[in-house]
């Protein structure tokens, strides 16, 4: 329960990703298969980080400071790279704390 509230999923929450880590194609009948399980449908746009608002929103989330950002920069980064860096990073040591 606390990974979740973490992540910040709440009971209003509408929009989550999940990532499937493999060296090869998930198969169609794959895909349809977790669509029905977990009662959602697959758009790859959830992922995108397109808004300032949804930059905003995901820093709060994953508790990242505009301090955190701008020191884990690198010279002509994108602020949404970096921003997916650290929320990988994050979710990375909550597996860690989990272990």
């Amino acid at each position: 329960m606390k990974a979740i509230q973490l992540l910040g999923f709440t009971s209003s929450t509408h929009e989550a990703v999940l990532a499937a880590v493999t060296s090869n194609a998930l198969s169609p009948k794959l895909e349809q298969r977790m669509e029905k399980t977990l009662k959602a449908r697959k758009d790859d746009n959830v992922i995108e980080i397109a808004s300032k608002d949804k930059i905003s929103e995901l820093m709060k989330v994953y508790d990242i400071s505009r301090k955190s950002m701008s020191s884990a920069q690198l010279p002509g980064e994108a602020e949404t790279s970096v921003l997916k860096r650290l929320i990988i990073e994050r979710s990375a040591l909550l597996a860690v704390e989990k272990q």
